[in-house]
């Protein structure tokens, strides 16, 4: 995400908040992975299926989970200074962020994405910010298995293989 917001100027067309949101949403998109697709764990009816009713169920779980170190967690509350309509604004982008990172909505975030293209994209509009946002996280994402050369790619499709076999 650093290389996408410094090299390609990706901080010169939002907002700050945006940059703080997108960096939270990052570090917290695979909060408490438990290793298996939302799919194998919609199908077993996984507590975690059950408890969001079988949408968005891992993404929901990383944001509740992570929300939850982050306000109850003494000096882990990064947004406890925050005045209360930019935490608002920021939870959204954050939740909506991540949200966006479930492979399901992949096909409907590339459509809307190339719909407004060329159509005076990016807006200030939350909606627009959020698309932006969403697909540079998709991008770092699923991406990083090739960051380090081959010997990591590997590594990576390694541990893939084994999510989707389980």
């Amino acid at each position: 995400m650093h290389y996408i917001m410094s090299v390609r100027n990706l901080q010169t067309q939002i907002k700050k908040l945006d940059i703080f949101a997108v960096f939270v949403a990052n570090i917290i998109h695979d909060y408490e992975h438990p290793g298996y697709s939302n799919q194998f764990i919609v199908r077993t009816k996984h507590p975690i299926a059950i408890r969001y009713s079988d949408i968005c169920v891992l993404e929901n779980h990383h944001l509740a989970s992570a929300f939850q170190v982050i306000f109850k967690k003494g000096n882990c509350n990064i947004m406890k200074d925050i005045p209360w309509g930019m935490y608002r604004e920021v939870r959204k982008l954050i939740t909506d962020i991540v949200l966006n990172t479930d492979m399901s909505k992949h096909f409907s975030l590339m459509t809307t994405l190339k719909t407004k293209l060329g159509n005076n994209f990016p807006t200030d509009a939350i909606e627009d910010r959020v698309l932006v946002l969403s697909v540079a996280l998709r991008t770092c994402d699923l991406f990083k298995v090739v960051r380090d050369g081959r010997s990591v790619f590997f590594k990576w499709m390694d541990h893939m293989f084994d999510e989707y076999y389980k």
